[in-house]
C-alpha cells in the first residue's frame, strides 16, 4: 500500500482530484483491476476531500490504463460496506463488488502511449489489461466451477454492461486452447 499525502505541504493550497498507481506485472498478479483496498481508499479519499476522486491503474505492459471514479460522495454505511468487501475479497468472495461497483463507480480506459480515451475498448484488450501477465497462472489456479464467477467479477470491474468481456475471459481461462488463442 502507498499513501498519497496532500500536495499542500509542497505546493501550497491545492485541490486533490485523484491518484494514479501501478499494479506489478507477473504470473501471480492480476493486471489493472482495482482491488477492494484500492476502491475503499478512493472512497475514503473522496470523503476526506469532499469530492469524488478518480483513480487510475497502469503498468509498463498493459494495453490500457484503467480508471474509475465514484459517482457520489460515500456515506458512512457505504464506506463500511466497502471495508467489509476487502475482508470478503480475502476469502475469494467478490459478491459485493460484483453487485455494487457499477452502481457506485464509472470506469474509463486510456491508451498508455497517447493518453487518448478509448470509449469502446475491445473485450480482448480489456481481458489482457485485467489479467496482466497472469493468464496461465489464472487458468491453472482457478477451478473450473469458479471461472464463471471470476469472469463476472472482471466484467463488473471493467465494462459491466458488456457481456463479451465475461465471454472473452472464460475463453481465455479454458483449459483447452486452440492455435488461434496463441496468436
Amino acid at each position: 500500500m502507498t499513501d498519497a499525502p496532500p500536495c499542500d505541504t509542497i505546493h501550497g493550497k491545492t485541490i486533490r482530484m485523484g491518484d494514479a498507481h501501478n499494479h506489478p506485472v507477473g504470473e501471480k498478479t492480476v493486471g489493472i483491476v482495482p482491488s477492494g483496498s484500492d476502491i475503499y481508499t478512493t472512497l475514503e479519499d473522496s470523503a476526506n476531500e469532499r469530492r469524488p476522486q478518480i483513480s487510475c491503474i497502469t503498468n509498463h505492459q498493459t494495453p490500457l490504463i484503467g480508471c474509475y471514479q465514484n459517482k457520489r460522495l460515500p456515506t458512512k454505511q457505504k464506506l463500511q460496506a466497502y471495508r467489509q468487501a476487502i475482508i470478503d475479497q480475502m476469502y475469494s468472495d467478490n459478491g459485493y463488488l460484483i453487485d455494487n461497483f457499477a452502481k457506485d463507480f464509472i470506469t474509463s480506459f486510456y491508451e498508455p502511449q497517447s493518453g487518448k480515451q478509448i470509449y469502446r475498448p475491445e473485450p480482448r484488450e480489456i481481458v489482457d489489461a485485467a489479467f496482466g501477465g497472469a493468464t496461465d497462472t489464472l487458468r491453472d489456479q482457478i477451478k473450473d466451477f469458479e471461472k464463471s464467477g471470476f469472469c463476472q467479477f472482471i466484467q463488473s470491474m471493467t465494462i459491466p454492461k458488456d457481456s463479451r468481456v465475461s465471454s472473452e475471459c472464460r475463453r481465455r481461462l479454458a483449459k483447452e486452447r486452440s492455435i488461434w488463442d496463441l496468436v
